[in-house]
């Protein structure tokens, strides 16, 4: 499994991701990418067995906000949004440039912009976890939501485990169990925890690299 939404190698280092089932983990950044501080990482990680990637979260409170996180799409490997208003939200799904909306709530015009443009949808479990009584229920229909519009316009939907320490990592059954609960079918559930997250990163791996993939054929340059 790939955890693209983690913050645990920054804090800690490299825990025992593989006990866990995790073969490939994100080096989180929130707002601004430090380029040092990952190659330290990339360093660090050479023992590890990880396959480390780096990631930029930005919070956009406005369109402006995400044009400004779009400079540094050619730095880091996956790119996401966390959009406070309908009018970032909206900037974000209208550009191909963005790869996620984090903490995924979406309206259906968004929804649309999303799909034609190859932005996918986080489920961060740690916003579940995090949460209790009434307030989980409502995020718990919220998501549940978000995934009916993603069935009805083809967009992909992940699932991340947010830890912010390694007791927030997860195993993948136990986030595919969670993803059935929330309304997806098994093979749904196996894409957005084992394949999605692991697909995207070598997708954007090789457009970083040059190598373009169209049709089932790939193409230098």
């Amino acid at each position: 499994m790939y955890d693209i939404h983690n913050s645990v190698i920054l804090k800690e280092g490299f825990p025992d991701f593989e006990s866990y089932g995790i073969s490939g983990a994100g080096v989180l950044f929130r707002n601004s990418f430090k380029k040092e501080h990952y190659e330290t990482a990339k360093e660090a990680s050479k023992n590890s067995g990880l396959d480390i990637f780096s990631v930029l979260e930005v919070n956009a409170d406005k369109s402006g906000d995400v044009k400004i996180a779009l400079k540094n799409r050619e730095s880091v490997d996956i790119l996401m949004i966390n959009a406070k208003s309908p009018r970032a939200m909206r900037a974000a799904t209208e550009s191909s440039l963005v790869d996620v909306i984090s903490h995924a709530f979406i309206d259906q015009s968004s929804a649309a912009l999303a799909s034609k443009n190859s932005v996918a949808l986080e489920i961060n479990l740690a916003d579940i976890l995090e949460l209790t009584g009434i307030k989980r229920s409502l995020l718990i229909s919220k998501i549940k939501f978000n995934l009916l519009l993603a069935r009805k316009y083809k967009l992909d939907i992940f699932m991340t485990s947010g830890a912010s320490s390694k007791y927030g990592l997860r195993q993948p059954r136990q986030m595919m169990a969670l993803a059935e609960v929330l309304g997806m079918s098994n093979a749904e559930a196996k894409r957005a925890v084992m394949g999605f997250p692991k697909e995207l990163v070598e997708k954007n791996r090789r457009k970083h690299s040059g190598v373009t993939v169209k049709e089932g054929i790939t193409k230098n340059g």
